[in-house]
């Protein structure tokens, strides 16, 4: 089963456009405490990343002056920088004050927001990677449909809370993780729109 969802800003831990947690600890009087722990530690994860893909574009030391040195790191250089717009990434919590049995996040950031998924320690993670790509998608396609693009995802994402839950709802009933191909992705999908063309 999902513990929650956090959906935030990748610049600071302030941002946050969307929480939601599945149980009462989720829901308890640490709630804030907790979300700023997981949001700070994917953010120290995702910034390693960018910080690594930086460092990897610097130029190779030549040391024997042979084409097979030169081919693999251009491609591992050109791959870095790819790398950098799209991090992604699997986080454990171990058991502590703010979570009573250890959990796993599975998150990955697009277009400088973060989607984190954050499961039980023995939850199938192929599946939320799964729901996490289906979300994203969902959530852009939505924003598309409005005309919204670029560095207005934010603001967008911020004033719009309802669509995000609905999308929610349909993709995650009950935070219950559910196998998904492509005929069950798109009737997910379609509901989520459909709960979407209802709100006035």
């Amino acid at each position: 089963m999902v513990y929650g969802i956090l959906i935030h800003s990748a610049e600071n831990s302030q941002k946050l456009f969307l929480s939601n947690f599945y149980t009462p600890e989720g829901n308890d009087a640490q709630k804030k405490a907790r979300q700023q722990a997981v949001m700070r530690r994917i953010l120290d994860e995702h910034f390693f990343q960018i910080q690594c893909a930086s460092d990897s574009s610097r130029p190779p030391v030549r040391s024997h002056g042979h084409l097979e040195e030169w081919s693999p790191r251009f491609q591992e250089r050109r791959h870095s920088q790819q790398a950098a717009d799209i991090t992604e990434g699997i986080v454990r919590f171990p058991a502590s004050p703010l979570f009573r049995v250890g959990k796993v996040a599975v998150w990955k950031q697009v277009e400088n927001i973060v989607f984190i998924v954050i499961c039980d320690s023995l939850e199938n993670l192929a599946l939320a990677n799964n729901f996490l790509i289906l979300l994203i998608n969902t959530v852009f396609e939505n924003l598309k449909s409005f005309g919204v693009s670029g560095g207005c995802l934010e603001t967008e994402l911020m004033h719009r809370p309802d669509e995000l839950l609905a999308i929610l709802h349909s993709l995650l009933p009950a935070g219950i993780l559910t196998f998904s191909n492509l005929a069950h992705a798109k009737f997910s999908v379609s509901q989520a729109q459909e709960l979407l063309s209802q709100k006035p």
